[in-house]
């Protein structure tokens, strides 16, 4: 039986939810992406991910498929670098000012 999420792992899914692909792509945190992850950054349908994974290996012809167990992850900067994304933003927290 799945053990529940925790709070914090359902927060930051819901976080997730809420940034847009060039956010989620520039991440500086992220160091690999999901399948669902890939899916809203290259505007595709899980199924193109996973017919693709399935035939080449690879998505982009270049990012391969890295399986964790049952998990499928595609390696950040290899996804970057096929996007042509060379340059990461540093993510700016909510309600931090420089003001003293």
């Amino acid at each position: 039986m799945r053990k529940p999420m925790s709070a914090e792992k359902i927060e930051q899914r819901k976080a997730n939810k809420l940034l847009t692909p060039k956010q989620l792509l520039t991440d500086p945190n992220k160091t690999t992406f999901n399948v669902a992850e890939v899916c809203k950054i290259l505007g595709v349908g899980r199924t193109t991910i996973n017919q693709d994974i399935e035939n080449k290996g690879t998505i982009i012809n270049s990012v391969p498929a890295l399986r964790v167990g049952k998990r499928i992850v595609f390696s950040a900067t290899l996804l970057r670098n096929a996007l042509g994304v060379s340059e990461i933003e540093s993510t700016k927290k909510e309600g931090t000012t420089n003001e003293q």
